[in-house]
């Protein structure tokens, strides 16, 4: 009998989030269940926080095991949203710069590799316009960022 993959148990996240809510949840998943691979939350006060199946790197700073991992000490600024993808994810600070991170293979993460990055990268968007982000989205092997400029 072959063994029996490892499932991620439901956890209360209230370690770190001190006295914030969460205003965002942005959720990625394989067979049809929310949450299933990695959920990533915003709270009121722009940190962001991640839990769930790492394995691509999705999980953000420096770990690719199931894990929390508070984003607070990552951003030198708040974030005002986050978005994710199948196996990657991004956010936006509150003065317009880029974070992504995660699986990377068809380019998704826009800073023109096709690798696995454990750690949140800056994308420089001058070699986009240079305009400050204002959302960012995240399909399943792409990531979309609108910029002030429209």
């Amino acid at each position: 009998m072959p063994a029996s993959p490892e499932v991620a148990k439901p956890v209360l996240c209230t370690a770190g989030l001190y006295l914030s809510k969460a205003v965002s949840i942005s959720s990625a998943n394989h067979g049809g269940a929310c949450g299933a691979d990695f959920t990533i939350a915003l709270t009121d006060n722009g940190d962001v926080c991640s839990l769930g199946e790492g394995e691509d790197g999705q999980l953000g700073p420096g770990t690719n095991k199931p894990a929390w991992v508070d984003g607070r000490d990552v951003f030198k600024e708040p974030v005002v949203l986050v978005a994710a993808g199948w196996t990657h994810a991004a956010c936006v600070t509150s003065k317009g710069v880029l974070y992504t991170w995660g699986n990377g293979k068809h380019g998704e993460l826009g800073d023109g590799f096709q690798e696995i990055r454990l750690n949140p990268q800056q994308i420089n968007l001058a070699t986009h316009g240079g305009e400050p982000a204002v959302m960012v989205s995240c399909g399943a092997s792409h990531t979309v960022v609108l910029t002030e400029a429209g």
